[in-house]
């Protein structure tokens, strides 16, 4: 849903580029947010949370992932966007991914016209 939407405001985006510092370890492999922006060098993470702001309870130590995330961003300095599998349901998400992205410099161009096959798929990047 969300690929699909950055797609039709014309957003640039890579899904899952690898994090830009070297951040493996033994217990971390390397960090690939959910999105980067290259346009404006943001990241953006999505995160399974219900309106409860909890994960569902299959996902064992989701909550700690999620703050190494965070952590990783304040330690190296990066900017995160985030949103949540609730926030997108309710539509609340997409209009505060869009109030991140114009606030970072992005000039958002909805066009329902445009055509997935103009993707460069190969590359995992359009």
């Amino acid at each position: 849903m969300i690929a699909n939407w950055l797609f039709l405001n014309g957003v640039r985006y890579e899904y899952e580029r690898p994090y830009a510092h070297d951040v493996a370890d033994a217990h971390h492999r390397q960090y690939k947010p959910d999105f980067y922006f290259p346009d404006i060098d943001v990241w953006h993470e999505h995160w399974a949370l219900g309106p409860d702001g909890t994960p569902p309870p299959h996902f064992a130590g989701y909550t700690e992932s999620m703050e190494w995330r965070r952590r990783t961003h304040i330690s190296y300095g990066t900017e995160l966007i985030e949103t949540t599998s609730a926030t997108i349901r309710d539509g609340s998400g997409f209009e505060h991914l869009e109030q991140e992205l114009r606030r970072h410099g992005i000039q958002l161009v909805e066009d329902t016209g445009r055509r997935s096959g103009s993707r460069r798929s190969a590359t995992r990047r359009w």
